[in-house]
């Protein structure tokens, strides 16, 4: 009966058209995918078990610094989770010490979006600053960065609906590679050097193959800071 009550209201018309509009109240970008999957009986079923998608695309904001540990062969890895909230940025400074790489995600579809703390800053602009404030540290000035330019499955889609719009962009803005190219060349600032990914964070294979990227220019920056690669 529950089942039945929340379908109906999921499929109201006036659903489709408050999430259409999402991005003028930061609506997240899961919200579509699980409006879809209430409507169907499994997960409103009693024996109902979530699947991998479900799992991935659900999101718990970063409420403080978390510290995740892990093996690789012979190589103990810790990996710190610091947020990106503005009101957590002050709590940075405890990590910056013996820093071996920053792996920096910025969202590649939230070109049209504004912050949740200020509703006229646009979220790419504030990512941009953040970055490059990052890279600006003389605490970071030997460590490599690579940038993860996330959630390109939803630019693909979002394209298509809203066009990808911002200043300086002369290219097709229903074109992901058009998109893609400028800002990723918008957030390296002329930087060549650093390593930019397109990644879509709830593609297991799309993740595995880039985290064996990064395991292996990690492997080779360690090795090479200890003067262990051969010229």
């Amino acid at each position: 009966e529950l089942s039945a009550e929340v379908s109906k209201f999921m499929t109201d018309p006036v659903i489709g058209k408050t999430v259409a509009r999402g991005s003028e109240y930061c609506l997240l970008d899961s919200a579509k995918f699980y409006i879809q999957e209430v409507t169907v009986p499994r997960i409103m079923a009693p024996e109902y078990m979530p699947t991998f998608e479900q799992i991935v695309r659900s999101r718990k904001a970063t409420e403080c610094i978390t510290e995740y540990h892990f093996e690789k062969g012979d190589a103990k890895i810790t990996m710190v989770d610091v947020g990106g909230q503005r009101g957590r940025r002050k709590q940075w400074i405890k990590c910056f010490d013996n820093v071996t790489i920053i792996l920096f995600i910025a969202s590649i579809a939230e070109y049209d979006m504004a912050l949740e703390e200020c509703g006229t800053r646009k979220r790419m602009h504030e990512s941009y600053d953040v970055f490059n404030g990052i890279r600006s540290l003389g605490f970071f000035k030997e460590t490599p960065i690579i940038l993860f330019l996330n959630k390109f499955d939803v630019l693909k889609e979002k394209v298509k609906a809203r066009p990808f719009s911002f200043e300086d962009f002369a290219g097709d803005g229903k074109n992901t590679e058009d998109v893609y190219k400028f800002v990723k060349n918008y957030f390296l600032d002329g930087d060549e050097q650093m390593a930019v990914h397109a990644t879509t964070a709830v593609d297991e294979k799309n993740i595995n193959s880039i985290w064996g990227d990064v395991e292996k220019f990690i492997l080779h920056y360690v090795l090479d800071d200890f003067g262990m690669m051969e010229e």
